[in-house]
């Protein structure tokens, strides 16, 4: 469980990624924003400023050379820190960014890949980690918290439609488009658990804690899953709080699978009511 793979230090051949390709895994419907490109990325785009560092990479702020009228966020990720699973979960993700086309998705452009890193194009968010703003303001309104669900429930509608199912619904995957209230967007991110669903349902158990649905923990479970998810982030919107939580696992997927959330009459009667249907044990409910 978790929203990352096992890390090693294994280096990744380069016949796996050839394979990939051999295979079709880089072709997709949006050929005109998305390619395998073995362009040198500095002599195409200028960097103009480190966002963000991990274990992976590093996020770079780029605008394409001549052109400073849109910029781009730039995931550098080091081959030699990659295992052959978190290739693979890396294509996986790249593979359903580009089958996505929604204004709450952040949007995926292209690859570059050289000797030692990836280079993924995205579209650039920089107001900040949905998180981050439910921790400063302790809670949200209910109007703002209100807009914000309207625009992922388009957008996981968007991904269902299509087959696709995030799995990881938190508030961290949800940033902010601008720090300006003009332009405040949010746009849905990290689709490496994504999952394409056929008729048949999904057993593996992952997800992060907090956010897992019932259903999940059971181990036979749908896109439904994702409906859980939005009421847990709705519920943390409005009440500063996680519905269910525990530092000991197993008492919290105990919670999760068995009681029921605390609600309080501060919140208005139709905001109750839509996180309580949301967080219903019965997905066919």
């Amino acid at each position: 469980m978790g929203t990352c793979c096992v890390r090693d230090n294994n280096i990744i051949q380069s016949n796996l990624l050839n394979s990939n390709m051999k295979r079709g895994l880089y072709r997709t419907n949006r050929s005109s924003v998305y390619q395998l490109n073995r362009e040198n990325i500095f002599d195409v785009y200028e960097f103009c400023g480190k966002i963000s560092s991990g274990y992976y990479g590093t996020v770079n702020k780029a605008y394409i050379k001549g052109n400073k009228t849109k910029f781009y966020a730039v995931k550098t990720i080091a081959k030699e820190n990659l295992s052959q699973k978190n290739l693979k979960n890396l294509i996986s993700e790249i593979q359903v960014l580009s089958k996505l086309d929604h204004p709450n998705i952040v949007k995926y452009y292209e690859t570059y890949d050289d000797d030692k890193n990836f280079h993924l194009i995205m579209e650039l968010c920089e107001g900040g980690e949905l998180f981050d703003r439910i921790a400063k303001n302790k809670r949200l309104s209910e109007k703002a918290a209100a807009e914000i669900l309207f625009k992922l429930t388009h957008a996981i509608s968007h991904c269902h439609s299509r087959g696709i199912v995030h799995r990881d619904m938190k508030a961290e995957n949800v940033l902010f488009e601008s720090k300006s209230n003009d332009k405040n967007d949010v746009k849905l991110i990290d689709f490496g658990l994504a999952k394409k669903q056929n008729k048949n349902k999904m057993h593996s158990i992952v997800g992060t804690p907090c956010y897992v649905a019932p259903e999940v923990l059971n181990g036979s479970y749908d896109k439904k899953c994702d409906i859980w998810g939005l009421g847990v982030l709705t519920y943390i919107m409005l009440y500063g709080r996680y519905p269910f939580d525990d530092v000991n696992k197993n008492i919290l997927f105990e919670k999760i699978k068995t009681k029921e959330p605390i609600y309080n009459c501060k919140l208005s009667k139709e905001a109750n009511n839509i996180i309580r249907l949301m967080l219903n044990k019965d997905p066919n409910k």
